[in-house]
């Protein structure tokens, strides 16, 4: 068996190389734009104003966060037009490898470049405070309280849960992808809220009888029930983004 994983591992890093390549000015443009962006931001950020408190890294980190759903609502944007479509579906390699190198991209590379951008955007902060006379210091991660770290996790986890809509809406519908995922999840969040706005008023009588502080719900259970649902939801949305790549490359 061992023999055979090596292969297996070889073609995978072989297929996610001439990815790599064969989209390398993309990926390469999305990158710089990124890092610029935020090196500009960072640095009338630093030029403008005089606070550097934590509302600033939150600030950049929406930001970064819009970034990187937009890039992977492209991560299928070879499949727009009909030669990018039939030369990935007839690529030799398994639906399983042909998503994976994307996913490999556009979520975990992605998130390096989105981590690398918010140093550099805090880096240009720090110059720009320190040109303009009124010096700041750089993100010091262990000032953080530890209720502070502790949700970070859970918004990285909110991140990959919506950006998973966006990597299945990029197989949905490769043509305006993000504008379409964007009216998509609207459309859902309307429904949904109407529904439960619905369901919540016809059982308003029943509700009254529930004891909430009998249900234990204590701050543990919640953070790692949020979690999990996080994952659920990354985990189907991926999968589907699988089924769908699948289906086509059936067709």
């Amino acid at each position: 068996m061992r023999p055979d994983n090596n292969a297996a591992a070889s073609n995978f890093m072989l297929l996610l190389k001439k990815y790599v390549v064969e989209n390398k000015n993309r990926i390469l443009f999305g990158a710089a734009a990124l890092i610029g962006v935020m090196a500009l931001l960072g640095f009338l950020t630093g030029m403008l104003t005089t606070y550097s408190g934590k509302g600033i890294y939150i600030g950049f980190s929406m930001i970064l966060a819009v970034m990187g759903i937009a890039g992977a609502s492209q991560m299928f944007g070879e499949m727009k037009a009909r030669q990018g479509r039939i030369s990935t579906l007839m690529a030799p390699a398994t639906v399983t490898a042909k998503f994976m190198v994307r996913w490999c991209v556009w979520v975990v590379g992605s998130g390096i470049v989105l981590l690398v951008a918010f140093e550099v955007g805090d880096l240009m902060r720090v110059l720009s405070s320190y040109i303009f006379k009124h010096p700041s210091t750089p993100l010091q991660w262990d000032s953080f309280r530890t209720s502070v770290l502790y949700t970070i996790p859970m918004c990285g986890m909110i991140y990959l849960a919506v950006q998973s809509f966006f990597v299945l809406g990029a197989i949905l519908w490769p043509k305006l992808s993000f504008i379409k995922t964007i009216v998509a999840l609207w459309v859902m969040q309307t429904v949904t809220g109407v529904l439960a706005t619905v369901g919540l008023m016809l059982a308003e009588d029943s509700l009254l009888y529930v004891n909430i502080p009998a249900l234990n719900l204590d701050g543990d259970w919640i953070y790692w029930t949020g979690m999990g649902f996080m994952a659920l939801v990354c985990a189907v949305n991926w999968g589907l983004a699988w089924l769908r790549l699948k289906e086509d490359d059936v067709i």
